[in-house]
């Protein structure tokens, strides 16, 4: 018996690697197991962005006044319901209903269609995009927070969320002008969503106009955030929505390939993240003797959204360069929006506005499909598109309704119960 054992244990030893490379070996995936797994890949990013969004609430609420934070956690919960009751009214059909190569979708109501969905659930995807749009949202909050009323800012929100956002996404990501004529590319929405809410927070800002006396003396006058530590939390929050909101653009996830390719995603987006931390920090060192905590939080932002427009294709040490130049670029232009007197409450223009452009300007260097004449183009138009847009809406609201708080609000601070409206100015 002890011979016979030891004849089958060797025998063991020499099959086993056969075996598992026999279990191991990759198995091409079926239709049916295709569209499950990217279905559950869009309902699970869907998921992340509602963190995104969370961390946009928290970092908002942190860098603010005391006075004002219960007043921003209020709008960031309201602008992500708006933002998708706009979405199935109206913009989700806008993105994926243009014809190729065309300017405008149909204004139609969405309604989950799965006949002949091969690819992925389109009511999956309707969660991903919908919440995607809430994110620019998010970004001009923050621009114009601690003045701006209430109502108008929810306006402003459905009318971005129903036309600007997806009018522009509809140019790339639904196969529109940009897509056709200039082969633009915007995997993770760098121009599409963080540049677009940019844009229109830069409009917002300037029309809406700075807090009271910001800009009184010489430098600008220091507003004491109300807890930095809900701040940081925010930051990381986005920093994991924002890996979510890559994952969800992977138009598949049904081979090793697709799988490879969200942990190259995952990868490059952490090292742009790190990099642009440290580089923040270095230069907050050098600049201002000391590190600055909403200067790091965008740090990681910028890099997170720089490497967005195409994070699978870029080296490892390119990632790290894109992500170091992204924390530059947070560091050294917060002054200028300041020197313009453009008031930034949250300073979301840096890193979601330039590191957007950024991102998507550098995307043909490690992307060949991309030409950097192409992406400049996407860049202007998208631009061009989502300023005007909003600058008419923001001028709108504010001739009509009237966009700020009154002086004796903004100055008790915005947790105040009641408001009275402000005549329109004229």
């Amino acid at each position: 018996m002890a011979r016979i054992s030891a004849c089958i244990l060797l025998l063991g030893l020499f099959a086993s690697p056969a075996v598992a490379q026999e279990a191991t070996e990759l198995q091409p995936a079926t239709e049916t197991s295709r569209f499950i797994f990217t279905s559950l890949l869009a309902l699970a990013a869907g998921a992340g962005l509602i963190l995104l969004l969370a961390g946009f609430a928290a970092r908002e609420a942190g860098v603010v006044r005391a006075k004002n934070a219960g007043a921003s956690a209020v709008k960031a919960v309201a602008l992500v319901a708006v933002s998708s009751l706009a979405a199935w009214l109206v913009g989700y059909n806008l993105i994926f209903s243009v014809e190729a190569g065309g300017f405008l979708g149909d204004f139609s109501v969405w309604a989950p269609n799965e006949e002949g969905a091969s690819a992925i659930s389109d009511a999956a995807r309707f969660l991903y995009v919908a919440l995607g749009g809430a994110a620019g949202a998010a970004i001009l909050a923050g621009a114009v927070a601690e003045r701006i009323r209430f109502w108008p800012f929810l306006v402003f929100t459905a009318a971005y969320a129903s036309l600007v956002f997806p009018i522009a996404a509809s140019w790339t990501w639904g196969g529109g002008y940009l897509a056709a004529a200039w082969k633009f590319v915007d995997f993770g929405g760098a121009s599409l969503v963080h540049a677009c809410g940019g844009w229109a927070a830069l409009a917002g800002a300037v029309i809406v106009g700075p807090r009271l006396a910001r800009y009184d003396g010489e430098e600008p006058r220091v507003q004491p955030p109300s807890n930095p530590g809900l701040a940081a939390v925010g930051g990381l929050l986005i920093w994991l929505g924002l890996f979510a909101f890559m994952a969800g653009a992977l138009p598949s996830l049904s081979a090793a390939a697709d799988a490879m390719a969200l942990a190259r995603i995952f990868v490059n987006a952490q090292l742009a993240a790190a990099a642009g931390v440290v580089a923040a920090i270095a230069l907050t060192e050098i600049i201002y003797k000391r590190p600055d905590l909403n200067t790091l939080i965008n740090g990681a932002i910028g890099g997170l959204v720089a490497i967005s427009a195409g994070p699978a294709e870029p080296a490892l040490w390119q990632a790290a360069i894109i992500g170091a130049f992204s924390g530059a670029i947070v560091t050294v232009t917060r002054p200028l929006f300041d020197r313009f007197r453009i008031d930034d409450a949250a300073g979301v223009l840096p890193a979601h506005l330039l590191c957007g452009i950024w991102g998507a300007l550098i995307v043909p260097w490690s992307n060949e499909n991309a030409t950097y004449l192409g992406q400049a183009a996407g860049v202007v138009v998208t631009a061009a598109f989502s300023l005007t847009m909003s600058i008419l809406i923001w001028t709108l609201l504010r001739y009509t309704v009237g966009l700020r708080v009154s002086p004796e609000r903004e100055l008790a601070g915005l947790d105040l119960r009641g408001e009275a409206a402000p005549k329109p100015k004229m």
